[in-house]
């Protein structure tokens, strides 16, 4: 036969076949009806499709029927690190509901910060429901993943799922003003949940005081804070896009029973183990060079704590009231940040990846820095009902010479020759601040998130360096130099702030290495990509 009627012989069977409806480059009745014409006509027929070759390029159904996609269920994704960073091991898990068997599955990642998809380089057996890998030098932050699953048949379907960072993006959150918002420099985003009216103001507030970032507020930002920031200012932020409070603008909530019941992790100092995830009782926990306390994770102390020295590690110790009793230090901080939050970010990254240390203290009371003496009560109170909030005291379980054991003494403040700078003047905590056993607990830094359900009280003779930030309904932080040094400068006024000329007169201050002038809090920027502690807490805000 020659070659034009095998051809016309191959067009009549084609044609047949598009008449009864048949589609037979689509596999299924129509394919193997064309093999068996072919093979009555005695041609040599195409070769059998296989089920990764099908025929004409075509994917081939293998039964009738079979052209359903499979049905890839939601995905699981863990990660044992608590951010992405270069060796964090990521786990996808997924299920999948198919009929005609599975040929390949493939997975793809997407940043936050890209719109493309791009496959992971790892292979995925066919039955395969789980697979794990490395996340090398992608960037921190939050990300898509998504399967998808091609049958036997050329079918394919998919699904994805998102890993988003437990994080709060505020270096300050509070109600309060009062005794906060004075003699101080902010290095982040602040949020007042209801902040007072303009005219209900303290007097002081404003004075020497600048917040370097943003300022959110549930309701109207007062002039006074807003004329104080160098950013944006954000009155009754609806906490849409960038979320800074907490959910339902409240503040977090926390219970013994639910801490013992979700803290993971240890604190331990050398070889003892001081905390296993939770205990009971009031504890004593004191660093020092030779031997720091050790984190790892969460923990809950149901009691009271008194800590104070050097630590390592990055964890979480949550308890009833805390008492820092000296300053508070980590043995290889992250600290300093870029004033620059997109560098402080990138930063953030970095110290991260290079697991420098880092503490975060929550209190389901108080947090009072220094020395607790009665005189040092600040009489603050409940920002919604008006009642004082009655000061801790840690004296019915560690006697008071036993706690001003653990501090240091006031030392006087230098001008800049290194002579004395006759600090403090009759008036203000008038006294030699060497001898004066009201800063016997002399605290001027600490290195750590604060977070209390009902205030922080910081009294100090000269000023404070706060690494981290701070969260809580009601606080002050008093330091009696900066007032001192203002009033000397500027006499009993608001407006300006110190100049490059006034911080060059004093030295600075030997324990923080911070000029006495004002006090500072500096953003634990960690904490805004999802670094850090706080995981429990991290619950109770919206996530981005």
């Amino acid at each position: 036969m020659s070659s034009s009627k095998h051809l016309l012989i191959v067009l009549g069977t084609l044609s047949l076949l598009a008449c009864n409806g048949k589609a037979p480059f689509r596999g299924g009745t129509a394919s193997k009806s064309l093999s068996k014409a072919v093979e009555a006509n005695a041609l040599p027929g195409p070769p059998s499709p296989s089920p990764t070759t099908p025929p004409f390029g075509i994917p081939a159904d293998p039964e009738p029927g079979s052209r359903t996609a499979p049905v890839v269920g939601p995905l699981q994704i863990t990660l044992d690190t608590t951010v992405p960073i270069a060796e964090t091991k990521v786990s996808v898990t997924w299920k999948v509901t198919e009929a005609n068997g599975i040929g390949q599955q493939v997975l793809e990642v997407k940043g936050a910060s890209s719109n493309v998809w791009a496959v992971v380089p790892v292979t995925i057996a066919p039955s395969a429901t789980t697979v794990t890998f490395v996340w090398g030098s992608r960037l921190s932050e939050n990300f898509e993943a998504r399967i998808t699953v091609t049958d036997l048949a050329g079918n394919s379907g998919s699904n994805s799922g998102k890993w988003v960072k437990q994080i709060f993006n505020a270096a300050v959150i509070t109600s309060s003003t009062s005794c906060f918002f004075c003699h101080m420099k902010i290095e982040g985003d602040v949020g007042g949940i209801d902040f007072p009216e303009q005219n209900a103001l303290h007097a002081a507030t404003g004075r020497n005081f600048v917040i370097a970032g943003n300022i959110f507020g549930t309701n109207t930002v007062p002039e006074t804070l807003a004329k104080a920031t160098t950013d944006l200012v954000n009155s009754n932020y609806a906490n849409t896009d960038y979320k800074i409070f907490p959910k339902n603008k409240e503040f977090p909530v926390l219970t013994a029973a639910a801490l013992s019941s979700k803290t993971q992790g240890t604190l331990k100092q050398g070889a003892a183990t001081l905390v296993n995830k939770a205990s009971s009782g009031n504890q004593k926990l004191i660093g020092t060079d030779a031997n720091p306390l050790i984190l790892n994770g969460e923990v809950f102390i149901d009691g009271d704590i008194v800590i104070g020295g050097k630590y390592k590690g990055v964890g979480t110790i949550y308890a009833q009231n805390v008492f820092i009793a000296s300053d508070l230090v980590a043995v290889n901080s992250a600290f300093p940040f870029p004033s620059a939050p997109a560098a402080a970010v990138i930063a953030a990254q970095t110290a991260i990846e290079q697991h420098k240390d880092g503490l975060y203290l929550g209190a389901i009371k108080q947090i009072i820095v220094g020395n607790p003496d009665a005189s040092n009560d600040l009489g603050l109170a409940n920002p919604k009902t008006g009642t004082k909030i009655p000061y801790a005291s840690p004296y019915a379980w560690l006697p008071l010479d036993d706690f001003r054991g653990l501090g240091t003494q006031a030392t006087t403040v230098k001008n800049a020759d290194g002579t004395d700078a006759g600090l403090p003047i009759t008036g203000f905590r008038s006294g030699n601040p060497t001898t004066n056993l009201a800063f016997r607990n002399e605290v001027n830094k600490v290195e750590a998130y604060l977070y209390s359900q009902e205030m922080i009280s910081w009294r100090s003779y000269s000023n404070i360096l706060l690494n981290g930030g701070f969260m809580t309904p009601v606080g002050g932080f008093v330091s009696a130099v900066p007032e001192i040094v203002w009033q000397r400068e500027h006499g009993d006024v608001n407006t300006g702030v110190t100049t490059a000329a006034q911080l060059a007169l004093y030295q600075k201050n030997p324990k923080n290495g911070m000029p006495v002038n004002t006090n500072y809090v500096f953003y634990d920027y960690r904490l805004r990509i999802g670094g850090g502690g706080f995981e429990t807490l991290k619950t109770y805000f919206d996530q981005q």
